[in-house]
């Protein structure tokens, strides 16, 4: 039997994200917001399950069929409570403490409020992305710094986004290392989204031999 509807858990779960996201979307671009639209359906692919558009799209959303044009984030209901579930039982790497990070099985597991601001970062980074292209950490922020924390950080997204296709792999980089930087800055006891506004509108120094900690160390100090 087709489904048509979301059940009580996607429709929860849905919520909280869409919330999420619109709250920092708002913070991060203050004159421009725009909505997010919970789609009954499910993913064609499940790593396109949230997603930013910057463009028209025709889609079912939980107020019948809709023709959107313009920017707009999209969350695939159908199975989402899910997927969620999934995210929670995955580990939180701590580069604050470079010993815990060394032992995964001491890591703690992801809570819901750190996989709900990773999901939103990440995608409003996205946004980001599509209006300041040129403002982007990459792996060889690596070699120009000697952080301790932006270097372990850039290795691991570095390390994620291997099998990525290179279509994507720039703005991926970009949006992985900003989605780690805040949970953990969330993991921590941040909850002023002004602040993770600023983490997620970072950008690396142009024109410099060697990446200041200022721009991305402070979150710590």
């Amino acid at each position: 039997m087709e489904r048509k509807e979301l059940t009580k858990g996607e429709m929860e779960m849905a919520k909280q994200l869409s919330e999420m996201i619109e709250k920092l979307d708002k913070v991060v671009f203050p004159g421009n917001p725009i909505e997010v639209l919970v789609v009954k359906d499910y993913p064609e692919r499940e790593n396109e399950r949230f997603r930013y558009v910057d463009k028209c799209c025709i889609a079912e959303s939980e107020g019948g069929e809709i023709s959107k044009e313009g920017e707009h984030y999209i969350i695939y209901g159908f199975g989402l409570d899910q997927r969620i579930g999934q995210e929670k039982r995955k580990r939180i790497m701590l580069f604050k403490d470079s010993e815990m990070s060394k032992n995964s099985k001491d890591l703690p597991l992801l809570s819901l409020g750190e996989v709900l601001v990773a999901i939103a970062s990440h995608e409003v980074r996205h946004r980001f992305q599509n209006h300041f292209p040129n403002d982007l950490f990459s792996p060889g922020d690596v070699g120009r710094t000697n952080d301790p924390y932006l270097k372990r950080l850039t290795e691991y997204t570095t390390l994620l986004c291997k099998g990525i296709s290179p279509k994507h792999y720039e703005i991926e980089i970009d949006a992985g290392l900003i989605e780690h930087w805040v949970t953990e800055k969330w993991h921590w006891g941040e909850r002023d989204l002004s602040q993770i506004a600023k983490i997620v509108k970072s950008k690396p120094i142009p024109n410099k031999k060697e990446l200041s900690s200022l721009f991305f160390y402070e979150i710590f100090n």
